[in-house]
């Protein structure tokens, strides 16, 4: 009588097993498209901190690249701590699926940032939104008063983050001559 249970019952679990769909596909994540900015490639002869010569936080405006320049106004910008890994996600693709964008760096000692890049949080010192994200000619002239400055280039690619290529951040204090090539020039957008 117990062989007859264990049969019975192995039986009953075949239909469940076979019943079962094994090549369902499901997405755990979505993979994020964005363009990442080390640090390390930034601060190469200069220190991350809060001293007068150290690098405190700095602001990235995003904007499309053509010839190694920037082309049209600002897709996005943001300010970030000097130890942290700036990150733009989902920016604007092209029907291609990649698209180059050239980023422009400032960069300030605790001193010398301007009272709208602090954004404690994530927000302006009013409580609205950070002035430094909004991607626009008066950003491009706020950072103008920064004292390192540096340009990158990256590709947007579909489904992954990309590092974005930088040159190391340089002194624009004294320097009229390199502070006006870093600084974005209003007719250029």
């Amino acid at each position: 009588m117990i062989r007859f249970f264990a049969s019975c019952s192995l039986l009953a679990a075949v239909p469940v097993l076979l019943a079962c769909n094994t090549t369902s596909t499901t997405a755990i994540y979505t993979p994020i498209t964005g363009i990442e900015i080390q640090p390390s490639s930034l601060l190469q002869g200069v220190q991350c901190g809060q001293g007068e010569d150290d690098v405190y936080r700095y602001v990235v405006i995003v904007s499309n690249e053509v010839d190694g320049g920037p082309l049209g106004a600002p897709v996005a910008s943001n300010v970030f701590d000097c130890f942290t890994t700036g990150l733009f996600e989902n920016l604007p693709a092209s029907d291609a699926g990649s698209q180059r964008y050239f980023l422009r760096i400032f960069a300030y000692s605790q001193q010398s940032l301007p009272p709208e890049f602090a954004c404690s949080g994530g927000f302006g010192a009013d409580g609205g939104a950070c002035p430094a994200t909004e991607a626009d000619a008066s950003l491009a002239e706020a950072a103008a008063g920064a004292e390192w400055a540096t340009t990158c280039t990256a590709t947007q690619q579909q489904g992954i983050p990309v590092l974005a290529v930088c040159q190391p951040l340089v002194s624009l204090q004294g320097d009229a001559a390199a502070m006006s090539d870093a600084t974005p020039d209003v007719a250029e957008q």
